[in-house]
């Protein structure tokens, strides 16, 4: 059994390998404070699984504003949806507004065998905030274990260890429909078809997942597509292609991304271009997932698939290893522009924008319990929020 954990302030683990990493973990808090992680047995990969289809039954806090916001669940896709022009392609992070889902097709097929995933933990609840996406997963993590009494660790899916090949990919742990998240849609044959904005080479699905715990008939998404925040209840749809998964998120890409020598740098890394093509890991997770017509390749409401939150808790531990390999420097090395779209992702032209600093305040709205101004002085580091990777 793999174990992880934290060891006078540094972290083990045994070297995962195809055989050894199909893991998801639990927490338990050390002497120090911080949270340890150790293998999880299938009982508690069901206990996850679970808490998320838990939290798709309980009543939404956001419905009286958005329709769409049917369920808890609701709540974190429709919040993604009316921020995302702000958090994409933007170092700023607009006013989360309140917090915190769709879906539809009539079509189907298949899932894949095992299941690998790693995974953060968070303790703390009263300062839970980094970039935008880190304080998202944090909140979607504390309404899995307040709401739905989920006791282990938000996971994260190390897509490397899965794109060395097709093969790798496809047989991915994360697709089992007895451990993981089920596999792919039934195929869509889209070459005829004049409005694909979303052109990702192949693809392999685009129908409705047909097995697992979010099948069609065992789960929902009810807002989107795009920006709409309207109730439009559909099944979950995947698209998945392994050709362009191994392609974005192989060790290669990860290494190359993590040479950056500041977060100017790093960041254009992570985030890439607006084509399928120049994306770098963070749209590549979204794309390999949802290809041209799933939920993941939603660039607004693709929380409504559950494997979101592992892919973008692994774009967030990626993010920490990058700084931790320079510290001292790092840890408050922040920078890009307050606009979306504007230097350097400047791809539709010029925009005035802002450089954003440590002192920049961040509006999270009602997220939070107790506050909602956080400046990102506050949230560099992940150890200051009572939580670490392996």
């Amino acid at each position: 059994m793999l174990l992880s954990f934290v060891k006078n302030g540094k972290d083990t683990v045994a070297a995962p390998n195809r055989d050894t990493s199909d893991f998801f973990s639990i927490r338990t808090v050390n002497k120090a404070g911080f949270v340890c992680r150790r293998t999880l047995s299938t009982e508690e990969k069901h206990e996850y699984i679970g808490a998320v289809k838990c939290l798709a039954t309980k009543p939404s806090q956001t419905g009286n504003i958005y329709a769409g916001a049917k369920s808890r669940y609701d709540d974190f896709q429709v919040s993604h949806i009316v921020n995302t022009d702000f958090i994409h392609y933007v170092v700023s992070r607009r006013p989360l507004l309140r917090i915190f889902s769709e879906i539809s097709t009539d079509q189907l097929h298949r899932g894949s065998s095992k299941r690998k995933i790693i995974a953060i933990s968070l303790e703390c609840q009263e300062l839970m905030i980094n970039r935008w996406h880190r304080m998202f997963i944090a909140q979607y993590e504390k309404d899995l274990r307040d709401l739905c009494c989920y006791s282990g660790a938000q996971p994260y899916w190390d897509w490397t260890l899965d794109s060395n090949s097709m093969e790798d990919f496809e047989s991915s742990p994360i697709f089992d429909p007895g451990t993981g998240f089920g596999g792919n849609g039934v195929f869509i044959d889209i070459s005829g078809w004049t409005n694909v904005t979303r052109k990702v080479s192949g693809r392999t699905g685009g129908g409705c997942v047909t097995d697992g715990p979010f099948a069609k008939g065992e789960f929902e998404v009810h807002a989107g597509p795009d920006n709409s925040t309207a109730y439009k209840p559909r099944c979950l749809a995947r698209d998945i292609s392994a050709e362009y998964g191994i392609s974005k998120l192989n060790q290669t890409v990860v290494d190359w991304t993590l040479e950056a020598k500041d977060f100017f740098e790093f960041d254009q890394r992570v985030q890439g271009g607006v084509s399928s093509e120049s994306q770098g890991y963070h749209g590549g997770g979204h794309l390999a997932i949802g290809g041209s017509l799933g939920e993941m390749g939603d660039m607004y409401s693709s929380p409504g698939d559950p494997i979101f939150w592992l892919h973008h808790t692994n774009v967030d531990r990626l993010w920490d290893k990058w700084q931790r390999l320079d510290w001292p420097a790092r840890k408050s090395d922040i920078s890009g522009p307050d606009t979306q779209y504007a230097y350097p992702y400047d791809f539709f032209g010029e925009k005035e924008y802002k450089n954003i600093t440590l002192a920049y305040v961040m509006d999270f709205g009602n997220l939070l319990p107790d506050r909602r101004y956080v400046t990102v002085e506050e949230a560099m580091g992940t150890q200051r929020l009572c939580y670490t990777y392996e």
